[in-house]
Formats: C-alpha cells, structure tokens, sequence
C-alpha cells in the first residue's frame, strides 16, 4: 500500500522541479537580454537576438542571432575574445553549461566553420552599469552560415 504513495510523491517532486526550471527561465530571460544589449550598447554594438534563454536553474544564459553586418567581428575586437579549439572546450565552470546554452545548437557545430571565442575571469570589459557583472562571455559562430550565439553567466557578488 505505501508504494502508490512513494510514486505519487516522486512524480510530484519531479514534475515540482520541473516547473522551477521554466518559471526561473521565464522570469529572468528578459533581464538576461535587456542586460546583454545594455553591455553592447556601452560599446556602440547593437544586436537584434532571434531568442535567448536561461540554463536551467542556472547564472547563465544565452542568446543566438544572425550576424548580418559584422557584428561578431565587433564583438571579437571590443571584448577581446579569444578563440579556443572546441575539442578543448572542456573549461571546468563553462563545460556543462557548453552543451545545454550554445552547444545545445549543432548547426552552429557543423564542419569546420563553426568557432569558439572566450572571455572569463569576470573581466572589467564584463561589468554592467547596474553593479553587477558576467563571469564570462562565450561566443559560438559559424561564418558559413552567419549563425551566432552568445552566452553569459552572472558573477557571484
């Protein structure tokens, strides 16, 4: 008799779970942009995102775009990026993150287009107006086909 219950609370936890996860992406995806654009427009970049997202229940975000006028060169050139072979991609704090924000995108993978441009270290570069801060600022690019995606994570204090 105990275990209906023992299964019944089990699918409740991870339904309860869940949902965490979409409220906590839905209610900070419009911070998340709102924050990347006000970075960009410290540097006179503009960017128009396809869509962005949270990871999970996680600091970090995402955003993808099309790149129609050189925007990820500006990018590049402003923030410093620093391009990293994606078979060495496996940087402790970001790996994870890797597969379920930008990663999460094979089109972008694809052939031997696709790059991988890094800064972390919560770098002054990162800091918003507002106080707060990125740790990093990963940037995935495919030339071929112009697709971009750009991820972030908060910075802890």
């Amino acid at each position: 008799m105990r275990r209906p219950w023992f299964f019944l609370i089990l699918c409740l936890s991870v339904m309860s779970m869940t949902a965490c996860g979409l409220l906590w992406s839905r209610a900070n995806v419009g911070a998340l942009q709102t924050d990347v654009q006000t970075l960009f427009e410290q540097t006179g970049i503009q960017i128009s995102f396809q869509n962005c997202d949270m990871v999970g229940t996680t600091r970090t975000g995402y955003c993808r775009f099309i790149d129609p006028n050189g925007t990820v060169e500006a990018l590049i050139q402003t923030y410093d990026l620093e391009p990293v072979a994606l078979e060495n991609a496996t940087i402790a704090f970001i790996d994870a993150e890797l597969e379920a924000g930008c990663g999460s995108f094979p089109s972008i993978l694809e052939g031997s287009e696709g790059v991988l441009y890094l800064i972390s270290g919560r770098p002054l570069s990162l800091r918003l107006s507002n106080g707060s801060a990125f740790e990093y600022l990963l940037l995935l690019y495919s030339a071929s086909s112009g697709e971009a995606c750009l991820q972030v994570s908060y910075s802890y204090g």
